[in-house]
């Protein structure tokens, strides 16, 4: 499979011209060679992983053998223990992880083994994830890349359609959908809070409370993935907690569980829990329109409004925005709008909007599903910058402090002629 398209080739061609003008083409030509002859293997491809691991470079053999081997079991090796010990490691890491991996990188090593096109995105993943552990094999011959999963890796990967393999991968799916939701919607929760997220769904979703108890390995699967989902950087475990990476410390996670009391939220609709395991929890109801409106009829932009939308959903959700904060994004955005009364039905809508939106130190639940007072009301006397007043607060004159703030006079700084 060459992903060398036409549209990559052109791509190419205007980068080497840059490279050249800037005369660093031989430095580029240097590396280049040396990522190839080091990562890759030159010539005809093949689907034997014995023929692949003795035609692989040193460097590439290397990697494989500190991606999946475990030293403290094998010890040191030559080149030609690592090939017979990574003929049989290689097939047995895949076995182990395909079920619980990634389902669109499963998709990905698939599509790879069938000779599917893929994106340059894509590549970068096969590069960064799947050579590495002896997945795939880059070919080079004659200026062009293919990427080829080994013959032995594909007899593995078609058991996919056994129903043992299917149920298998089907519950490694169900855990990660759930770990998933429960990060969207509490960004931090405890062992047996997703155990109970589970137990509800499933028994919603027709097991009965018997079934689902009877799922006894279901810890252990957990526990076995929580290591996979740190590296892909979708988690971080700190003793009983499973914290979203949006916290960086112990204590900011610890400050949001001072806030959370009381019932955690579960969604049993699917589309809801759905749209939290896709990352994209905002709920398009009507007062979300309603905002979307105003807000893409001052922009004349209705993609820049739904980004701005979304990022506020994240802010409110995450933490705890009122109509200030929201406001001050709108400033930053330099959004303002026509008249006052256009500026306060969009606070009016946005109060609403907010108070339907579900927040971490809720848990999971809205204010307005608990009852909570509506605090953005208090808001709605206010009104939007308008674009007179933008103007106006746009307007710098040469004796005013410089906004960059250096301390000096804005003629003497950055209004320097």
């Amino acid at each position: 499979m060459n992903i060398l398209t036409k549209r990559h080739k052109k791509m190419i061609e205007k980068l080497d011209r840059l490279v050249e003008e800037a005369g660093l083409a031989e430095e580029f030509s240097r590396l280049s060679d040396s990522l190839s002859q080091k990562y890759m293997i030159q010539g005809e491809e093949t689907e034997d992983l014995r023929e692949a691991l003795r035609r692989a470079p040193d460097e590439l053999l290397s990697m494989i053998w500190d991606e999946i081997v475990d030293r403290e079991k094998t010890g040191e090796a030559d080149r030609g223990r690592k090939e017979e010990l990574l003929y049989e490691d290689i097939q047995e890491h895949l076995r182990m992880h395909m079920t619980i991996m990634d389902p669109v990188k499963l998709r990905l090593l698939i599509n790879v083994m069938s000779n599917y096109p893929i994106s340059t995105m894509e590549a970068a993943t096969v590069l960064g994830e799947f050579v590495p552990r002896g997945w795939v094999f880059a070919f080079l011959e004659d200026g062009s890349c293919t990427y080829v999963v080994m013959k032995e890796l594909q007899d593995i990967l078609i058991t996919l359609e056994e129903d043992k393999v299917k149920e298998e991968m089907s519950l490694a799916i169900m855990v990660r959908f759930i770990v998933k939701a429960c990060l969207a919607l509490y960004g931090v929760f405890r062992m047996d809070q997703f155990r109970d997220f589970y137990k509800k769904y499933m028994v919603a979703d027709g097991m009965t409370e018997e079934e689902v108890s009877a799922a006894k390995h279901l810890d252990g699967l957990f526990r076995s993935l929580i290591p996979i989902f740190e590296r892909e950087n979708m988690l971080w475990q700190d003793a009983e907690y499973i914290v979203s990476p949006y916290f960086q410390t112990r204590k900011e996670y610890r400050e949001l569980l001072r806030k959370q009391k009381g019932e955690y939220f579960i969604p049993m609709d699917e589309s809801l829990l759905k749209g939290y395991f896709m990352e994209d929890p905002v709920v398009r109801d009507e007062e979300y329109k309603t905002v979307l409106r105003l807000l893409g009829r001052e922009l004349r932009d209705r993609h820049a409004a739904e980004e701005m939308l979304k990022e506020i959903a994240d802010g409110v959700t995450k933490e705890d925005w009122e109509i200030p904060q929201v406001m001050e994004c709108l400033y930053e955005w330099d959004v303002a709008f026509d008249s006052p009364k256009t500026a306060s039905k969009l606070v009016a809508a946005l109060s609403e909007w907010m108070y339907g939106i579900r927040r971490w130190s809720e848990c999971g639940f809205s204010r307005r599903e608990l009852g909570k007072a509506n605090k953005d009301l208090k808001y709605l006397s206010q009104s939007v910058r308008t674009k007179p007043e933008r103007e106006a607060a746009q307007k710098i004159y040469p004796n005013d402090p410089c906004p960059c703030g250096s301390g000096k006079k804005y003629k003497k700084c950055c209004g320097r002629q």
